[in-house]
């Protein structure tokens, strides 16, 4: 194995024999980044408009097999957002909805089956 996958595989805190893997990260331009590795290749995948300005935290709901992705708005200036979005198998993201929130919210989680939505500030 190459010692660039290796570095790579350390970093991501994978074991050696992963040969590829997707990452969803946030950033305070707004954007949600998609990133693949695979076999040693790093790529950027189109991003993601989250809905709001400060996207502080992503989470992962496969409540009954689907694949949500819950992006938690901290927005500093007032209301924030939450929004929902639909992970694709190539790690693309469409936006399936969004409700403003009071802002501040720098984590949250689904619980009850997904039913309801809890923040934190």
């Amino acid at each position: 194995m190459s010692s660039l996958k290796l570095i790579v595989s350390a970093l991501l805190g994978l074991p050696a024999h992963v040969l590829g893997v997707n990452l969803l990260a946030s950033h305070y331009t707004g954007k949600i980044y998609s990133l693949s590795y695979n076999n040693g290749s790093l790529t950027v995948n189109p991003s993601a408009t989250s809905i709001g300005t400060l996207p502080a935290w992503l989470g992962l709901d496969t409540t009954g097999g689907a694949k949500t992705i819950y992006s938690v708005d901290e927005s500093w200036y007032g209301s924030g957002v939450l929004a929902s979005f639909t992970l694709g198998a190539n790690g693309s993201l469409a936006k399936t909805g969004s409700l403003t929130s009071s802002g501040a919210s720098v984590h949250g989680t689904p619980y009850a089956d997904a039913k309801f939505f809890a923040t934190v500030e």
